[in-house]
């Protein structure tokens, strides 16, 4: 597929042209381009799993440091690389997610605001809101000329997705609620206590997507 015709169906992706995306050779390409060539693996599922669980442990950690190595590892790795893949990478963020919504439900209130819980689960939230500001920072592709104008455009297609909505405020809640664990002497006053079960309720609703 030619550089134009991928930028053709990710702007079809960004308007939901449904009546594009539903025909049998765009489908065909859509799980190429998903999850690679994992389709008729045979006995190599078997091989699948211990491969990726090595890879976890020895490149997730470099390339989510150093995120510029990632296309350098994809390219000498070729299809034994499954972290390059959108399935695997969508399923390690909706781990993430569910780890974090766990660790805010289920950890008392009073390991809230020590260490080393408290900055573990600030840096996580930081992290997760860093991630965000990249997106919402992204080359936009309107033609407006005026730096204000590109920012608004910017914020307006960001704004427009659901999901960035509720991630964007889940991880606002949460950061605030820890803060106020922190700067609180009492785990049970009533405003950290509010701000953190908003965010839990936020946390566990963007795990619908």
């Amino acid at each position: 597929l030619s550089k134009e015709g991928l930028t053709a169906l990710e702007h079809a992706v960004q308007i939901e042209a449904k009546e594009l995306l539903a025909q049998p050779v765009v489908q065909g390409y859509i799980k190429v381009a998903w999850r690679g060539n994992m389709v008729d693996l045979g006995w190599g599922w078997a091989l699948f799993f211990p491969l990726l669980l090595l890879q976890l442990l020895l490149f997730l950690p470099l390339v989510a440091l150093l995120p510029a190595l990632e296309p350098w590892v994809a390219k000498n790795l070729e299809i034994a690389y499954l972290l390059r893949l959108p399935v695997v990478k969508f399923g390690l963020e909706c781990a993430a997610d569910l780890a974090l919504a766990l660790a805010l439900t289920l950890i008392p209130a009073a390991d809230l605001s020590t260490s080393p819980i408290a900055p573990l689960l600030l840096l996580w939230v930081g992290s997760g809101l860093l991630w965000e500001s990249h997106q919402l920072m992204a080359p936009s592709s309107s033609e407006a000329k005026t730096w204000l104008a590109r920012v608004h455009h910017r914020l307006a297609a960001y704004w427009g997705d659901s999901i960035n909505r509720i991630d964007a405020t889940a991880l606002i809640f949460s950061l605030a609620a820890l803060v106020a664990f922190m700067f609180t002497d009492n785990s049970e006053d009533a405003w950290p206590t509010s701000l953190r079960a908003i965010a839990v309720f936020l946390l566990w609703l963007r795990l619908f997507r």
